[in-house]
């Protein structure tokens, strides 16, 4: 469609409502390897993706991860729902590196609410992701 003021306006009804998407690839091997992470991407508000963008494939455990509602919320609640998934997915990816168990954490997560806790000293991160 083309308009006179706008030019070509081109859209994807998935992006209908603010169509703002938030995305970053995110190293995630060990999360993305069990058999409920499709859910969990539900449970926390986000899509996967493969690393190529749409319908394709993770390589090495690395997916696009991107805020998945684009209609019925502001702004700031679609920036906040994809930082704290992902602040999540990494943290439960850290705590599965060092054998510890997260499903306790995932039975209560819900989108936008982060499940880390400060530590003294800050967040610890592997510098190979």
């Amino acid at each position: 469609m083309k308009s006179d003021h706008l030019g070509y306006i081109v859209s994807c009804p998935s992006n209908l409502g603010t169509a703002i998407r938030a995305g970053a690839l995110v190293k995630i091997p060990l999360l993305s390897a069990r058999a409920d992470f499709k859910d969990l991407c539900l449970k926390t508000g986000l899509q996967a993706r493969g690393t190529g963008g749409v319908d394709t494939a993770p390589e090495g455990g690395t997916y696009d991860l991107s805020n998945i509602d684009r209609i019925g919320k502001e702004e700031n609640q679609l920036i906040n729902i994809f930082i704290e998934g992902v602040a999540n997915f990494v943290h439960w990816e850290m705590m599965l590196e060092k054998k510890e168990p997260i499903d306790a954490e995932i039975n209560i997560v819900e989108p936008g609410v982060s499940l880390i806790q400060e530590q003294e000293g800050g967040l610890e991160y592997d510098s190979d992701y």
